[in-house]
């Protein structure tokens, strides 16, 4: 599955990134598949990984926070059209989900944060 974040700040590249069946880790360091250059990002600062057909996105402790349309998160459902927040830049989340099917349990759970 491909997932394009496409930034919301002229300064910020956009990122494409490939999720296949192991958690992809987003952060600083040299380590991250995913590296950001930003002080404000931890070194390991979220993971995504794929669960049917869309995708979760866990913090993984970082100082400031893994933001989805603007509500902290620890873990919760990463859907098409949503706003993720990682540091001092925004994105916009961009996937094509392989079918319809969700866990419905997981949609739930993240209606509830929300509220």
């Amino acid at each position: 599955m491909l997932l394009e974040l496409v930034s919301l700040h002229h300064e910020a590249p956009d990122l494409e990134v490939r999720i296949n069946d192991a958690p992809v880790t987003i952060g600083r360091s040299g380590d991250a598949a995913v590296r950001l250059d930003s002080p404000e990002v931890s070194r390991r600062h979220c993971e995504v990984y794929p669960l049917n057909s869309a995708l979760v996105i866990r913090d993984l402790k970082s100082t400031n926070g893994t933001y989805v349309n603007g509500v902290r998160v620890t873990e919760t459902l990463l859907l098409p059209g949503d706003k993720l927040t990682l540091g001092a830049t925004r994105y916009l989340v961009r996937y094509e989900r392989r079918s319809t099917e969700v866990c419905t349990q997981t949609v739930r759970e993240r209606r509830a944060k929300s509220r």
